[in-house]
């Protein structure tokens, strides 16, 4: 429940645009999980089972498109798509 003179602050939009992590390239330095002011990187079980340390994901719901993991990448491995468009393929792909 809110207090008397808290602001309701409506929840944000979707970004324009969202990160997405090549995890074939990523080596799970942690750049971008450092750089992420959301925190909507993870560290996850390389899928592939060849990297013992790991490799990063993009938890999307989190992602507010800022870019400051994109442009920190050493391996630039993530890449930042249009929103709506990865969102279709994405709903394609699983349904």
């Amino acid at each position: 429940m809110a207090h008397p003179g808290d602001k309701l602050v409506p929840r944000k939009k979707k970004p324009k645009v969202i990160a997405v992590v090549d995890q074939h390239g990523c080596t799970g330095c942690e750049v971008c999980l450092d750089v992420c002011p959301t925190e909507a990187i993870i560290k996850v079980e390389d899928p592939e089972g060849i990297r013992a340390i790991g490799v990063c994901e993009v938890e999307y719901d989190l992602c507010i498109g800022c870019k400051k993991c994109a442009q920190d990448c050493p391996w630039e491995t993530i890449t930042m798509f249009d929103t709506k468009e990865w969102e279709a393929v994405n709903f394609e792909l699983l349904a």
